[in-house]
């Protein structure tokens, strides 16, 4: 998260609420930029970043996040999920099946203390966008990087699971969306439409 935030100097615009078509929306930028690279390059294409905030007493262990997807019907199997070390940055995601495929969700954990420059970042959006929400230096950050439809679709189920069941605060620098229950409600809307990309 450091690294994705860190870069970014010039003014932001702000983040609304998370619009229905979200990954509708980032489903178009995808096919968009895939077929410009595979023209150009072969299979490399684009990434998504997507994260979650949430206290970090709330922090699930693997199995935890498997019971919240099976209890929603989320058609994703953990295979590996980050454990939270402390005060340190944890730079691992999480491995996931998805429609038969491993999705490597490439991510970093971070207590919001480890990484306060990106949290008032944040916050400073956040309260741009006249929203409610802020981190807090008790929560936990966890980033998930998507370079695929596959990766997009599961990390979609998983930032769901993690908001409706663990008390997270979901947020999409790139569309500059943000929410708990509607962002979840419309990542997961939109997970369908990326099945057969």
């Amino acid at each position: 998260m450091a690294r994705a935030l860190g870069r970014r100097s010039r003014k932001r615009p702000s983040i609304p609420a998370v619009p229905a078509s979200i990954i509708g929306w980032i489903a178009a930028r995808l096919l968009s930029q895939q077929k410009l690279q595979k023209a150009a390059v072969g299979d490399v294409c684009m990434s998504v970043d997507f994260y979650v905030a949430m206290p970090a007493a709330n922090w699930p262990t693997a199995s935890a996040v498997q019971r919240c997807l099976s209890d929603h019907a989320y058609p994703v199997h953990i295979k590996r999920f980050p454990t939270l070390k402390g005060g340190r940055v944890v730079n691992d995601g999480a491995l996931a099946l998805i429609d038969g495929k491993e999705a490597y969700l490439e991510g970093e954990l971070a207590p919001a203390s480890a990484i306060s420059a990106d949290v008032r970042s944040i916050n400073e959006r956040l309260a741009t966008a006249s929203a409610a929400e802020r981190i807090g230096a008790t929560d936990v950050i966890m980033t998930f990087r998507t370079r695929s439809a596959t990766e997009m679709r599961a990390a979609s189920y998983v930032i769901s699971a993690l908001i409706v069941c663990f008390n997270g605060l979901g947020f999409e620098p790139q569309g500059n969306t943000h929410g708990r229950a509607s962002f979840a409600r419309a990542i997961i809307e939109g997970a369908e439409a990326l099945k057969d990309l």
